[in-house]
């Protein structure tokens, strides 16, 4: 595939993301005050600022002159991450352990994409992934206090 076919197809797939988050985020009102800014406002400005993104995008691929063909060196680890989103997606949709859930994809992740697997790294992804599940939950559960 051609880097220029590739790229229409992901930009035509994020333009019509953005539409339809735009679309939904224009449903979202707020009854007690109609003349100030409501919920709907910062989603609808990022769905915008995805469209402007995605057309100034297809005007750099058309405007670009040369033409290389689109190859994937790590394929397999592009397929990993993405089946592993899927998994914790799918885990954290049944099961009532969103903080654990995030550990242990955080931690897979860093362990997965490591160069070195030795144990001091692993122990140093671990350390990380326990520091960033702290901070998600003491942003999100503490400060903004949501329940996952």
């Amino acid at each position: 595939m051609s880097y220029r076919t590739a790229s229409f197809l992901v930009l035509s797939f994020l333009a019509a993301l953005g539409a339809v988050y735009i679309w939904f985020a224009t449903g979202l009102t707020d009854s007690r005050n109609r003349a100030s800014i409501g919920p709907a406002y910062f989603p609808i400005g990022l769905g915008i600022l995805l469209l402007v993104l995605c057309a100034l995008s297809a005007v750099q691929t058309v405007r670009r002159t040369d033409r290389p063909d689109l190859t994937f060196p790590n394929a397999g680890f592009v397929g990993l991450a993405i089946v592993a989103t899927g998994t914790f997606l799918v885990a954290w949709r049944y099961l009532d352990s969103f903080y654990a859930l995030t550990f242990v994809f955080a931690a897979g992740l860093m362990v997965a994409f490591a160069p070195k697997r030795d144990p001091k790294r692993v122990a140093l992804y671990l350390g990380l992934a326990a520091v960033l599940t702290a901070v998600i939950y003491g942003l999100f559960g503490v400060i903004m206090q949501v329940r996952f």
